[in-house]
């Protein structure tokens, strides 16, 4: 058994890594992008319906319409060219990094707040509003202001994004790094927890069992009247999309 002691020790040598940077983003508190003059503020964004997971952590809400096509939202820095002489992708990742092929960028920079499209149900999917782009700023926009030199991550609007609305990306971008939120085998798991889900719960006749608002499971009780579940969801540390895979 591991002292107390030295796991405190173990997690602070983790976070002392020179890759981890532990700022983090307020939680709804409006949040001004100097780049573009668009305010936006970071919220928790709830699944639509149970079943496959009970919310997505942080979200984007957009303060003010966003016209469609619109640069709304900058990475801060420009991606940063990863040091594989010293450090791995996974070493990255480990302390919070995002991979866009040799670069990456934090995870609490702003723009990577935004979620990927849900299932609405077991059959529809929300529609994206936008999209995060991982490129060289557009000259035009360049033009106008002045940027450090590199490429970014910003968000592009698809459509309007009316005020008040949460962004919705289609995807993280593709390739073995990207992540695999918002991509078609995710969604599929994701719709079948909500009909299971849906379907337990309107056929539930068993008294003192309850069913899973994350993963859809049944969970029934032992005699010491604890909850147990059969299988393993987010609550304990594994996503619900990788259930009944």
């Amino acid at each position: 058994m591991i002292e107390v002691s030295k796991l405190t020790a173990f997690r602070k040598r983790n976070y002392s890594h020179p890759l981890y940077d532990k700022k983090q983003v307020k939680k709804n508190v409006p949040h001004l992008d100097v780049k573009t003059g668009f305010t936006m503020t970071a919220v928790d964004h709830p699944m639509p319906q149970f079943g496959a997971g009970i919310t997505r952590g942080f979200g984007i809400r957009v303060e003010e319409t966003v016209p469609a096509n619109t640069i709304f939202a900058i990475s801060k820095e420009p991606l940063t060219l990863m040091d594989v002489e010293n450090y791995t992708a996974q070493d990255y990742k480990k302390n919070g990094w995002i991979i866009f092929g040799n670069y990456a960028c934090r995870n609490n920079d702003f723009c990577m707040l935004a979620n990927t499209r849900a299932p609405m149900d077991g059959v529809k999917v929300e529609i994206p509003n936008a999209k995060l782009i991982d490129r060289t700023l557009p000259i035009s926009m360049q033009q106008r202001q002045r940027f450090p030199p590199g490429k970014h991550v910003y968000l592009r609007s698809s459509r309007v994004i009316h005020k008040g609305s949460m962004v919705i990306l289609d995807n993280y971008g593709s390739g073995s790094s990207c992540l695999r939120w918002g991509q078609e085998p995710t969604l599929k798991r994701q719709k079948r927890n909500m009909q299971l889900y849906a379907e337990r719960k309107l056929k539930k006749k068993k008294i003192g069992f309850e069913i899973c608002k994350k993963c859809a499971c049944e969970l029934p009780f032992r005699k010491n009247d604890k909850i147990v579940h059969r299988l393993t969801c987010k609550q304990n540390k594994v996503n619900a999309w990788q259930l009944n895979a």
